[in-house]
This record gives C-alpha cells, sequence and structure tokens, in this order.
C-alpha cells in the first residue's frame, strides 16, 4: 500500500511540476511578447518626438528604428501600422521606414507665409536621367537638396543613367553625396541623357526628368505638363514636396505615395487658408493708419491756409503800390511781384481744394471700414480716389506729407494684399489654382516689401 502511495506521489509530483513549466514557459513567451509590443509602441512615441523637434527646430535630426524597422509598416492615410496599433502622423510628412532614417524641415515659402512639412528616409540611390534642360536641371537640384541628410545618419547617394551606361563615383572616384552632387551640378555642364535601360539591383530609383514621359521606366517627371508619371499613372505636382513621397517611397508603393501627396496637399490647403483670413483681417485693418495722413493734410490744410491769407494781403499791398507808379522799372517790378503773388496763391488754393478732397476721401475710406462695413468696394474706390489725390497734389508742387508711404501701404494693402488673400482663402482643392492664386498674394507681398511695408 505504501508503495502504491509512494508512486500515485511520485506521478502527482510529475503532473503538477510539468503544469507548472507550462504556465512559466507561457508566461515568460507572454511576457516577452508583452515587453516586444511596449518596446514598439516605444519606438513609435520616439519617433514622434523626433519628427516633432525637427519640425519645430529645423533641425535635421536621425532616428533609429533599430530591428523593430520591420515591424513597422506605412498604411493609407499617411499611418505608421504595427501589431499593436496605428499611429497617424499629425504633422504634415513623407516618411520611408527603414532600420535608421534622417529627417529634415523643408519650406514652401510664399513670402507672406511658409508651409513647413517633414522628409523622413533612409536614404536611397538616385540616377537621374534629365534632358538637359535647365528645368530639368533646377528638378534635379531641387529634389536633392530636399532629401534629407546628416553627418552621421542614412545618406543618399546621386547619379545619372543614359542607355546602359551608369555614372556613378562622380564626386573624386566616389557615389555623390547631396552636398557634393549639389556643388556637382553647380559647376558641370548641362547635358542630355537618353532613356535608361540598364538593369540595377538594390535601393535603385531611376528617374526620367524630360518634357514628355513616353514610354519611360521607373518615375519619370514631365515639367511641360507638370505631371509626375509612374506605374502607368500620371500624378500633378507643383512643388517639389509634391515629387518627394514618389522618389521617396520607391518602386512599387505608388498608392501610398499618392496617398501621401494628397494629405500633404490637404494640409496646405488649409494651413494657407487660415493664414490668408488671418493677415487678410490685418491688411484689412491697416487702414486705421490713414488716421496719421489726416491728421498730417489737416495741419498742412491749416498752414497753407495761414501762407494764402499771408499772400493775399501781400498782393493788396502790391496792387495799392502799382497805383503809386504809373509806369517805370518800380512799376514793372511791382507788376512782375503781383504776377508770382497770383501764380502763388493760384498754386495754394489749388492744393487746399486737394487737400480738402483727400481729407473727405480718407475720412469716408476709414469710415466704411471702421464700422466693418461689407461695402469693400466703396471703401477700394475711395482710397483709389485718394492715391489718385495725392498724384495730383504731388503733380502740383504742393508740399509732400510725410505720410505718403503709410498712405501707400495702406492703400496697397487694402486694395492689393487683401482681396488676393481672400481669393486664397476661398479657394477649394483645385491645385493649380491654389497655386495661382497664392501666387498672386506672394506679388502683392512683394510689392509692400519693395515699399517698405511688409
Amino acid at each position: 500500500m505504501a508503495t502504491q502511495f509512494t508512486v500515485f506521489r511520485m506521478v502527482l509530483g510529475l503532473l503538477v511540476s510539468g503544469f507548472i513549466l507550462v504556465f512559466v514557459a507561457n508566461f515568460a513567451a507572454s511576457y516577452a511578447q508583452t515587453q516586444e509590443d511596449i518596446q514598439l509602441w516605444k519606438t513609435l512615441t520616439g519617433f514622434d518626438q523626433a519628427l516633432a523637434e525637427a519640425y519645430l527646430s529645423g533641425i535635421p535630426a536621425d532616428y533609429s528604428f533599430g530591428r523593430l524597422a520591420p515591424e513597422v509598416q506605412l498604411a493609407a492615410g499617411n499611418t505608421l501600422e504595427t501589431r499593436v496599433g496605428k499611429r497617424a502622423l499629425l504633422l504634415p510628412a513623407i516618411v520611408a521606414v527603414g532600420t535608421a532614417v534622417a529627417v529634415q524641415r523643408n519650406s514652401i515659402d510664399y513670402g507672406w507665409w511658409s508651409f513647413h512639412y517633414l522628409v523622413a528616409t533612409p536614404g536611397a540611390r538616385l540616377l537621374f536621367s534629365p534632358d538637359g534642360s535647365v528645368a530639368a536641371q533646377a528638378i534635379m537640384r531641387d529634389i536633392a537638396a530636399a532629401l534629407p541628410e546628416t553627418e552621421t545618419g542614412a545618406k543618399s547617394y546621386f547619379g545619372f543613367c543614359s542607355g546602359n551606361a551608369v555614372e556613378e563615383r562622380l564626386c573624386a572616384g566616389k557615389a555623390c553625396t547631396q552636398d557634393n552632387f549639389l556643388k556637382l551640378l553647380a559647376s558641370a555642364d548641362r547635358k542630355p541623357y537618353a532613356k535608361c535601360s540598364a538593369k540595377q539591383t538594390g535601393n535603385y530609383r531611376l528617374v526620367r526628368i524630360a518634357g514628355g514621359c513616353q514610354d519611360a521606366d521607373g518615375l519619370c517627371i514631365d515639367y511641360a505638363s507638370s505631371k509626375v508619371v509612374v506605374g502607368g499613372q500620371a500624378f500633378p505636382y507643383s512643388h517639389t514636396m509634391d515629387l518627394l513621397p514618389f522618389v521617396a517611397m520607391g518602386q512599387g508603393q505608388e498608392g501610398l505615395a499618392a496617398a501621401a501627396q494628397q494629405s500633404l496637399r490637404t494640409k496646405l490647403a488649409k494651413e494657407l487658408a487660415v493664414a490668408a483670413v488671418a493677415l487678410r483681417a490685418a491688411s484689412l485693418e491697416s487702414v486705421t493708419d490713414l488716421a496719421s495722413l489726416a491728421k498730417e493734410t489737416a495741419a498742412a490744410t491749416a498752414d497753407l491756409q495761414t501762407s494764402l491769407d499771408n499772400q493775399k494781403l501781400q498782393l493788396a499791398r502790391l496792387h495799392q503800390q502799382a497805383t503809386l507808379f504809373a509806369n517805370g522799372s518800380i512799376r514793372a517790378a511791382i507788376d512782375a511781384d503781383i504776377k508770382a503773388a497770383e501764380q502763388r496763391i493760384a498754386k495754394a488754393e489749388k492744393c487746399l481744394s486737394l487737400y480738402a478732397q483727400m481729407a473727405a476721401d480718407n475720412d469716408a475710406g476709414q469710415a466704411i471700414t471702421r464700422h466693418r462695413s461689407h461695402d469693400l468696394e466703396g471703401a477700394a474706390e475711395r482710397l483709389a480716389a485718394l492715391g489718385g489725390k495725392y498724384k495730383l497734389a504731388e503733380a502740383a508742387g504742393c508740399s509732400r506729407l510725410a505720410s505718403e508711404r503709410v498712405m501707400q501701404c495702406a492703400i496697397a494693402n487694402y486694395l492689393e494684399m487683401a482681396p488676393a488673400l481672400a481669393e486664397v482663402a476661398a479657394n477649394g482643392s483645385d491645385w493649380q489654382q491654389l497655386d495661382m492664386k497664392a501666387k498672386t498674394a506672394t506679388a502683392a507681398y512683394s510689392k509692400l516689401e519693395g515699399m517698405g511695408c511688409a
């Protein structure tokens, strides 16, 4: 009986031990997986922080996904997807995941506003086949400058391809990195390259740049029609930003590249609209500066009126003196003084009339805007008239007003900058229209800068 009990205890002990071992093994595996998932999520969080720091500071940075890079995939909607969840990229960014990536902030500068966006890539090898045009040269330069590169992080390498011939070792016998390639473009003569037919392996990206993209392999940028052609599809572009998703994400990811392009464009349109509304309000408010012109005009009017009264008294005296001399040299001198006095009086009266009209137009323009009236056309008409009267006063030789620049700035802001910004704010999703309106606002802003008003 004791022997049977002993055997029973041994069997029970083995079963319990086995159960404990299985439990511990499962727990350990589950714990390890949990730690891996936590580390993966921390990696995404760290990448978000790296993007935010580069966006705010404008300083290029490096980030390492390390061995977890294969676990991170770029999904539609500019989202990073892993087995532990998705992380949407809130900042405008073009991302290509790799073991180590370089992050750089680029900008589209409109003068009156700058739109910032990020590019984060593990680097690539780009082989350009340009047609030798100035436009192709500019596109190559802009693409190379926009791709991120740091001293210790990921780098991109650039070369050329023409037919079966590949030219890579162009910079001191080595493949060109960003800085060396930009220097090469600045110093070397332009020349046309034929369509590339060389078979390349690895992460090479063939980029054809020409005024047409018939039968082009890989990625082709048609600057004549502002289209980027890849994978049998054509996508519009207006800025280097629109090209970078297709360059950075590589072959086979055209759908994600197109989605990233659309996401960036949507963010650009929204940001420009918000900025345009705020800046337009500031442009309209600039008419309040005309109060200084009104004060100066009133002071100039008072001084001129006093001068006119004195000149009229002097003219009266000259006429009295003239009665004392019927002829002779003295009478001739008095007559000359009378004529000069009459001319000064006529000029003063004309200037007074113009000052009065300027004051009326100024007051009316300010009144319309001060009461926030929707009669913008009425205000614009008054301000345009004010500018016209000032030119007439200047042509008539009236005293120059120190507030001339204030007036010119206010009028340019109200009549040119504000309407241009209104067009930007009202623009829909049409890329070409948005760019046209934004460029009109940029031209107006450049004019303000030239006047010293910006």
